[in-house]
């Protein structure tokens, strides 16, 4: 089966989102896999005080979290996500 509307693409999307969001965060707690790679991305990226950040994607806010934490008071990170 083909599903050619989008609002019908967006709101399965959203509904896997919404299901997932617990088990995501309950992983996180667990095993902090994501804020470690959040850091190590930034690093490599040369992510410094004061700049200004957009995490694309940005789902639960672990790497925006992270990346807020790098950036201070003087960046400022953006969260995109659908």
């Amino acid at each position: 089966m083909t599903i050619k509307d989008p609002d019908i693409i967006k709101g399965i999307i959203r509904s896997n989102f919404d299901r997932s969001v617990l088990p995501y965060n309950d992983f996180e707690e667990k095993y902090n896999l994501f804020n470690h790679l959040s850091r190590q991305l930034a690093e490599v990226c040369g992510i410094k005080k004061g700049m200004a950040v957009c995490d694309i994607g940005c789902g639960t806010g672990t790497s925006s979290m992270v990346l807020s934490d790098i950036v201070g008071e003087d960046g400022r990170v953006i969260g995109v996500d659908f």
